[in-house]
């Protein structure tokens, strides 16, 4: 009986969320333009020289 009553509250549970979440899914906002165009990428390593080394042998 315990099991039966774990089982239905997971199945609640899931039946809960999936209403509370249902409406978040049909989202058509348009995207800024600012967000649109990229300015500048930043890469933060950790060893230089082993990352030229790596992008020389891939043709960089």
């Amino acid at each position: 009986m315990n099991n039966l009553n774990f089982n239905i509250m997971k199945l609640l549970t899931v039946a809960f969320l999936f209403l509370i979440l249902m409406p978040f899914t049909g989202r058509t906002e348009k995207v800024p333009e600012h967000f649109k165009h990229v300015d500048q990428v930043i890469w933060v390593v950790d060893d230089l020289t082993k990352v030229i080394e790596k992008m020389e042998r891939t043709g960089f």
